[in-house]
């Protein structure tokens, strides 16, 4: 799979198709009977989070580039949100780039949340 790298003032994400995360709300609606929301952010995988040190400068470099990426095919959960985990090189290779190393959270992909009130944190 594929995502397109953006950025804005304090974080980096890789946007999705929404229909990817459709999909996995939808299977899991069906499965365990339960309807989830879509996460506030829309469907994306975070490259770089608002808590780490980095330099804006080579995103702008980057900005619209393509990285692509594979789904793990283990649910995991925080009993709000739901995600699987992301396994990429290019988005190691990206996070290098910026001078960073692993991220704090697991590079994940939240494709759904139980309460309308709350945010999808992860």
């Amino acid at each position: 799979m594929i995502g397109q790298i953006n950025y804005s003032t304090n974080w980096s994400w890789l946007a999705l198709e929404l229909d990817l995360g459709r999909l996995y709300r939808r299977l899991f609606l069906r499965t365990f009977g339960i309807k989830l929301q879509r996460p506030s952010n829309g469907e994306h995988i975070t490259l770089t989070s608002v808590y780490e040190r980095q330099s804006i400068s080579p995103w702008k470099l980057r900005e619209y580039d393509f990285l692509s990426f594979t789904l793990g095919s283990v649910l995991w959960t925080n009993g709000n949100a739901f995600w699987l985990d992301v396994l990429s090189e290019n988005i190691i290779e990206f996070r290098t780039s910026l001078g960073l190393g692993e991220p704090l959270i697991s590079i994940h992909f939240c494709f759904g949340y139980r309460n309308e009130e709350k945010i999808c944190l992860l």
